[in-house]
C-alpha cells in the first residue's frame, strides 16, 4: 500500500461532465488531479465526481470541495461509484479518508455550510426586550457569509440625537423616538443649569416676586389675606401657630408665650337678675355655659368650649355694686373663684360681709390667663 499524498494545495474545476479525480502518482485516463482545496462550479445539473482510489493514500487526508455554483448541484462519489453525498449551490464540505483497505476507502464528510441551512444565521445579545445589538448574517453561505452589527431603532434614534450638538434631558416622543430638552424659565421663576451640563438644575423664585396665591391664600408684600374674601382660616393639628409671639394652640387657646399672660385663654360677662332662674350670658369667648349651684345660690360654674392645658391659670373675677334706689348707698360686692380644672372654673359671689349673694343684678366679669401652651 503507498502512502503517497497530493502535494497540489488548490484548484478550480469547471465542471461541464462527470470527472474522475486521481492522485498525482496514480494518473487515470482522463482524470483531475485532486487538491486540497477545490472550488467547483458545474454548468448543469446532476454531475458526478469520482474520488480517487483510496488505496494509492494513506488515512488521514482530507479535503475542502466548495460549489461555487448559484443554481446547480453535483455528487460526491467513492471510487466504487457509491454516493457520499450531494453538494448543493452555495455549499461546502470537508471530506476526510479514515481507511484505506480498499480502493473505495471510507471516508468522513462534514458539512461546514449548506445553502438554505446554514449553521449559524444571527448572533444577539442576551436582552428581553428590543433594546439590544444584533449581529446577524446577512448571507449565510459559509465562506461567503458577511456579519453585520445593527442596533436596534430605539438605540439608533438616541444616537441620532447626539447629532444635533445640543446639550439636555433626553426625551421619548414616540415610538422610536427621542430628542434632547431642557427646562425653561417661567414668569417669576428663575433657573440655573437648565441643561445640566455645569451641574444640578436649581430652581429659585425670581427677586421681583412680591405678590402670590396658594390656594386661597393671598401673599402680597406684607400682607396676608383670603382670595375668597372671606375670614382667613388657618387650622392645624397638634401644633401651635405663633404670630409675632403671639401662640395660638390648636384647642384655640391664645397666649403671648413668654412675653407675660395679655391675653385670656377664656372670659364671660354674666347676669342673674331672677333667684331661681338661669344666669345670662351677655358677651363671652371660649364659654360654652354657665349653670348656678342648685343648693348654693351665688356659686356658679363657667364650663370652657376649649379646654385650658393645665389647672393653674389665674382668673380675675369682678362683681358690679348695686343699690335699691338712686339715694341709698351701694351694696358691694365680690367674685372670687373656689375651684379650677382645665374644662371649667367655679366662682362665688358674694357681699362685703361674705354672705353669698343669690342674685346678680349687675354684671359679673371673669378672665382667664394661663402662659403655657
Amino acid at each position: 500500500m503507498a502512502f503517497i499524498p497530493s502535494s497540489a494545495s488548490y484548484s478550480a474545476i469547471s465542471l461541464n461532465s462527470n470527472i474522475q479525480l486521481m492522485f498525482p502518482l496514480f494518473p487515470v485516463p482522463g482524470g483531475t488531479i485532486i487538491t486540497d482545496i477545490m472550488d467547483i462550479t458545474p454548468a448543469v445539473a446532476n454531475l458526478v465526481v469520482t474520488l480517487p482510489d483510496a488505496t494509492n493514500t494513506s488515512p488521514g487526508q482530507n479535503y475542502l470541495i466548495n460549489n461555487k455554483s448559484t443554481s446547480f448541484s453535483f455528487s460526491i462519489n467513492d471510487n466504487a461509484g457509491t454516493s457520499l453525498v450531494t453538494i448543493n449551490a452555495n455549499s461546502s464540505y470537508i471530506l476526510y479518508l479514515t481507511n484505506t483497505a480498499n480502493a473505495a476507502g471510507q471516508w468522513q464528510v462534514i458539512t461546514l455550510s449548506q445553502a438554505g441551512n446554514n449553521p449559524i444565521t444571527s448572533i444577539s445579545t442576551n436582552t428581553n426586550d428590543a433594546d439590544s445589538v444584533n449581529l446577524v448574517a446577512t448571507n449565510g453561505t459559509g465562506p461567503n457569509t458577511s456579519l453585520n452589527l445593527t442596533v436596534s431603532n430605539t438605540l439608533q434614534g438616541i444616537n441620532d440625537t447626539e447629532t444635533t450638538g445640543d446639550n439636555g434631558y433626553l426625551t421619548h416622543t414616540g415610538s422610536d423616538s427621542w430628542t434632547l430638552r431642557e427646562l425653561t424659565s417661567g414668569n417669576g421663576i428663575v433657573l440655573t443649569n437648565a441643561d445640566g451640563l455645569s451641574g444640578n438644575p436649581q430652581v429659585a423664585l425670581s427677586s421681583s416676586v412680591n405678590a402670590m396665591t396658594l390656594g386661597n391664600f393671598q401673599f402680597n408684600g406684607n400682607t396676608l389675606g383670603n382670595a375668597t374674601a372671606a375670614p382667613l382660616t388657618i387650622t392645624t393639628t397638634g401644633a401651635n401657630i405663633v404670630l409675632n409671639g403671639i401662640i395660638i394652640t390648636p384647642q384655640g387657646n391664645v397666649s403671648s408665650g413668654g412675653l407675660g399672660a395679655s391675653i385670656p385663654i377664656a372670659w364671660v360677662v354674666f347676669k342673674d337678675s331672677e333667684i331661681s332662674g338661669a344666669p345670662t350670658i351677655e358677651d363671652s369667648f371660649n364659654v360654652t355655659s354657665i349653670t348656678e349651684d342648685g343648693t348654693s345660690p351665688g356659686i356658679y360654674t363657667i364650663t370652657f368650649t376649649n379646654a385650658a392645658n393645665d389647672a393653674e391659670y389665674g382668673v380675675i373675677a369682678t362683681a358690679g355694686s348695686r343699690r335699691a334706689s338712686a339715694n341709698s348707698p351701694f351694696v358691694v360686692q365680690h367674685a372670687f373663684p373656689t375651684s379650677r380644672t382645665t374644662t371649667s372654673v367655679t366662682i362665688a359671689v358674694t357681699t362685703s360681709a361674705g354672705e353669698l349673694t343669690p342674685r346678680a343684678d349687675e354684671p359679673i366679669t371673669v378672665v382667664i390667663f394661663n402662659t403655657r401652651t
